[in-house]
């Protein structure tokens, strides 16, 4: 679900008009930035990958893996992997960029106007 409002955020799809600002400073969703994030998380979902040589979508992946986590609980199977595959994320930013983001002050953030989204997030 995060990758699916990083992705909205970063595309500039959801917009202010999708969120209400309550007394407290916290940000809510409207009906209109729910669906944005729900129809993003599904299409997440219906993306296709190569799982045990054959393209399946991540749903149907997904699912299969809750049967193998529950047949390794169920002493049914000996060793679990959860690390394929792997979902490959398409970013707009690059690693130095993001770096240089991690590595910004918590002074410089306030000086940069971020203390509110930070709170929120």
């Amino acid at each position: 679900m995060d990758l699916a409002v990083i992705s909205l955020v970063e595309s500039g799809a959801m917009e202010s008009k999708d969120l209400i600002r309550t007394e407290n400073y916290n940000l809510r969703l409207k009906p209109t930035g729910a669906r944005k994030i729900v129809n993003e998380f599904s299409n997440m979902l219906n993306k296709k990958v190569s799982y045990q040589g054959k393209e399946s979508t991540w749903s149907y992946v997904i699912f299969l893996k809750v049967r193998e986590l529950a047949h390794y609980l169920t002493s049914k199977k000996d060793k679990l992997v959860f690390v394929k595959p792997e979902y490959e994320i398409e970013r707009i930013d690059s690693y130095d960029i993001r770096q240089k983001i991690l590595n910004i002050s918590y002074v410089d953030w306030k000086k940069l106007g971020f203390l509110k989204v930070l709170c929120i997030i």
